[in-house]
């Protein structure tokens, strides 16, 4: 009965990650049926939108309005950080989206888990395995490649994986609910970006598509939103080994609509060096996958 309750917990929190992480995959799609709004305008407006779908769900779980106010200046101090590099994180890969560089915003997603090994380093004080090593010297010549191939450093990439990595880090040691903070960062940004917003006129909004364009900002709180939930209820119920499969299934589908979709150039050596990365991740999921068989062999003994 309590195997069967598991395949069943598995089975549907494996659906929850595919959906989420489908969502992140296909963000290049949405946002370039925005491209002819400024950059700044659309962050504006995924932030207004964000924290009004963010308010809504926890409305509909309290069934009262709520506004998640953290305790003690250490914790808010540490929530605005994350906002702020939530944020600029959000921007930089509209740009790279619109700019026609989602490939190198995919590289950056690739590399996510290697830097987040790196901050568990340096900040946890966390010891890599042999496997984390081995991928580290992967990704790194993977990067190096890229570097040479594309005759400059990729900044999008590193930009978008040291921001999300630190965010991803203080969430880490300042665990509140992902809505509660989620709306919290999102909160913290509304002034500024209604202010934004209410002083800046449009110009798209004489064009013939405003309607769509209307359409597609505001649905832009749910796009944003709805993988967060996903994601949160696969996390409850899959094996963090299996969550690193499913993590490379979103900078994929980013890569492959950059260069299927979009045409986006590739030349051979870049693809070599995205070849080392795969590499490393894979390396990452076989040791996710080897430590949980140990630790259920140990728990059977």
């Amino acid at each position: 009965m309590a195997e069967s309750k598991e395949s069943g917990a598995l089975k549907s929190g494996s659906m929850y990650a595919i959906l989420a992480y489908l969502g992140w995959g296909f963000f290049p799609i949405y946002w370039k049926l925005l491209k002819h709004i400024p950059y700044m305008e659309i962050l504006c407006h995924r932030v207004v939108w964000s924290f009004v779908f963010y308010s809504a769900v926890l409305f509909n779980q309290k069934r009262k309005l709520f506004v998640f106010r953290p305790e003690g200046f250490a914790l808010t101090r540490n929530l605005v950080l994350g906002s702020i590099l939530l944020m600029t994180n959000w921007l930089m890969y509209i740009y790279a989206v619109n700019s026609n560089q989602i490939v190198e915003s995919s590289l950056g997603y690739f590399i996510n888990p290697l830097v987040n090994i790196a901050l568990g380093v340096f900040f946890l004080n966390e010891r890599l395995s042999t496997y984390q090593k081995v991928a580290t010297v992967l990704a790194v010549i993977g990067v190096g490649t890229i570097t040479f191939a594309q005759g400059q450093i990729p900044w999008i990439a590193l930009f978008l994986a040291v921001s999300f990595s630190l965010y991803g880090l203080i969430k880490k040691i300042n665990p509140v609910s992902s809505l509660n903070s989620n709306q919290f960062e999102s909160g913290i940004m509304l002034p500024f970006a209604l202010i934004f917003l209410l002083t800046h006129s449009p110009q798209w909004l004489q064009a013939d598509n405003r309607n769509i364009s209307i359409l597609l900002l505001v649905g832009s709180g749910v796009v944003t939103g709805l993988p967060l939930i996903f994601f949160a209820l696969a996390a409850q119920r899959v094996p963090y080994y299996l969550m690193g499969f499913f993590q490379f299934l979103a900078p994929s589908i980013q890569f492959l609509s950059g260069v299927l979709i979009f045409n986006e150039p590739l030349s051979p050596l870049q693809l070599k060096g995205f070849m080392f990365i795969w590499a490393a991740g894979l390396l990452l999921i076989l040791q996710g996958w080897w430590s949980a068989r140990k630790a259920k062999l140990t728990a059977n003994i």
